[in-house]
């Protein structure tokens, strides 16, 4: 059976266990630096925390060290790999190449999505060169990936929940060219999300001006049993600046949808031991996201925009039918409560918010003097209710545990083996009396042995053997069960180990193309050497180091400016000639647009 695992992020140690505690197989974390986001950083000791509470499940613990590295910044990296390899951790997640040409320890290593992994060719090279994973691009559709898994053993990851990047990532310098802040180093301005206008050559607008590179949230939850056939075995989830709440909610909800389908399957199982449980019913709606798409994972499609706000706008609650300085009356009558965040569009199409401070009868009192026009449409993008629920709720992961007890004249055995077939005795003499009344001995027996209290464990049975039914005293017993799962525990970590990968860098690997460009962003002389070593020529380095963009696409991205505006001549079959080039405009910037029909992709350009 294939395992499949829920990967869930986690901005710090707390939001890691409690991602654990919701039900993820698996976490991706952020080190103290060289992290794609670099607002999420964490020590190796705190790493080294989680990676012990999450071993107790199997589940594991992935390190994004997933920026590029300077030639200056080399020594350090690499120590810390070695660090994190010392903690426990389960791989190493990386986007610089030069990696491969250091003194590396035997951890697995996971191609970053930076990495820009599309292709059969790419996946293949990233497999000979010692990759133990790779996380593909959110771009590619199921065909895609079942042709990559048929011509690959690594383990396949994929993207299936939350923020989507607009270009394929790694192969994204807008950030860079429009100040100094670059994606590929972990500080992304998010370029993508601001309002453009949209013209041809003689400047008319072909559309009206609005955020057009912005993206819903990606949303797979109808397609984790396809993306699963096609070969996934990662199912990740976007977020590691995202709340406690957000990643709880979404792994709850995750967590049920894949456990529906693995029940009694014969196919696939959870890639991690233990069951988790809640009172909490999931809803991915109520957590920050900018509407929802499947992206282009089934076909091109016009619902993937979120043009009007790159904000959450959440979930319409109703129409105002009156209003007043700071307040309101919404026909619906909605749920809203004080605290909750409200958003609507104003007259302008500007997105505006207010929070409720309280509810006197019909009117809802905001929190600033306000004037909404009766007829706007409300939305609810902060629910305060569901997440005071969030934060109440009390999870618990728990791992089945077998019991048995063995009573003879000389001794009493007590042996627990847990759901992963881990096994503790613990024996003690007899020097207790035989029970008078047996019956009840052998209740106090089960009752004191069904007992787990904090633990990790929950008892699903226990039995019993023997001629002899001891008199166990209670106090007794309960400390006998104590150092039993003391000893199960210790038996249970010595037993895990993490995965220990060797790579040859002496073997012999060749580049998919004789030469490597920009975007491949070459940015230390490891790097380089790696590059040249697989036959590939260096014809330029990263644009961090040269800062030349003259000729070179920022952006490469599915999204298409031409089939948003109804002018596609592929898949809306529209003739109509343009005046080319088109143009994208924003904050005194010009931004020319080229389209590969061929390759569905449009390319954008900074025009100085």
């Amino acid at each position: 059976m294939r395992e499949i695992e829920l990967l869930a992020p986690a901005k710090n140690v707390e939001i890691g266990i409690a991602a654990i505690n919701a039900g993820a197989d698996a976490v991706y974390i952020g080190a103290n630096k060289f992290g794609a986001r670099k607002a999420a950083a964490n020590s190796v000791e705190d790493i080294s925390k989680l990676i012990k509470y999450a071993h107790q499940y199997r589940a594991k613990v992935f390190v994004a060290l997933n920026t590029i590295l300077y030639n200056n910044e080399l020594k350090d990296a690499v120590q810390l790999v070695h660090q994190l390899w010392n903690a426990g951790a389960d791989a190493m997640i990386i986007q610089d190449m030069g990696l491969l040409e250091a003194d590396l320890p035997p951890i697995p290593l996971h191609a970053s999505t930076q990495a820009n992994n599309r292709t059969i060719e790419k996946v293949r090279f990233l497999e000979d060169c010692g990759f133990t994973r790779v996380v593909l691009a959110r771009e590619l559709n199921l065909k895609q990936i079942a042709e990559i898994r048929q011509q690959t053993s690594l383990e396949l990851e994929f993207f299936i929940h939350g923020a989507l990047c607009v270009s394929y990532s790694g192969n994204c310098y807008m950030s860079l060219a429009m100040g100094t802040r670059s994606g590929n180093r972990g500080e992304c301005a998010q370029p993508c999300r601001l309002k453009y206008a949209f013209t041809d050559s003689q400047g008319t607008r072909l559309l009206p001006d609005a955020h057009h590179l912005s993206l819903k949230d990606l949303n797979h939850s109808s397609d984790l049993l396809s993306l699963a056939d096609a070969g996934i075995s990662s199912l990740k989830i976007e977020g590691r600046l995202k709340d406690e709440a957000y990643v709880i909610n979404t792994v709850t909800h995750y967590r049920r949808e894949i456990d529906q389908w693995l029940e009694g399957s014969k196919s696939y199982k959870a890639a991690s031991s233990g069951k988790a449980s809640s009172n909490l019913v999931a809803d991915p709606q109520r957590s920050f996201n900018r509407g929802f798409s499947s992206y282009f994972l089934h076909n091109r499609t016009d619902e993937i925009y979120a043009s009007d706000s790159p904000k959450a706008i959440g979930q319409p609650v109703g129409v105002v039918t009156l209003s007043g300085k700071g307040f309101m009356v919404i026909a619906e009558k909605p749920d809203v409560v004080p605290g909750d965040g409200l958003c609507y569009f104003s007259p302008s199409k500007e997105l505006m918010g207010c929070n409720v401070n309280k509810i006197n009868g019909a009117r809802i009192e905001l929190n600033n003097p306000v004037v909404v026009p009766p007829g706007t449409l409300i939305y609810r993008n902060f629910d305060k209710a569901f997440e005071d629920k969030i934060s109440s709720v009390k999870f618990s992961r728990k791992l089945d545990l077998s019991v048995e007890c063995h009573c003879n004249a000389d001794c009493l055995i007590i042996t627990a083996t847990d759901e992963d077939n881990i096994a503790a005795s613990l024996q003690v003499d007899n020097t207790f009396e035989e029970a008078k009344n047996a019956e009840k001995a052998l209740e106090s027996l089960r009752t004191q042995l069904s007992k787990t209290g904090d633990t990790i464990w929950q008892v699903t049975e226990v039995k019993i053997s023997g001629q002899n039914v001891p008199f166990v005293p209670v106090s007794q017993l309960n400390e006998l069960r104590r150092k039993l799962l003391i000893i199960l525990l210790e038996k249970r970590e010595a037993a895990f180990q993490p995965e220990s990968v060797v790579r040859d860098k002496t073997k012999k690997v060749v580049f998919p193309t004789s030469e490597a460009q920009y975007s491949e962003n070459i940015s230390n002389d490891f790097a380089k050497l790696f590059y040249e070593k697989s036959g590939a020529q260096v014809r330029e380095l990263a644009p961090e180091l040269t800062g030349n963009y003259t000729n070179k696409a920022l952006m490469t991205t599915k999204l298409c400016m031409k089939y948003k505006a109804g002018f596609c001549p592929v898949h809306l079959q529209n003739k109509q000639k343009l005046n080319e080039p088109l143009y994208l405009l924003a904050n005194d910037k010009k931004f020319r647009l080229e389209f590969d029909c061929k390759k569905c992709e449009m390319l954008i350009f900074l025009e100085k």
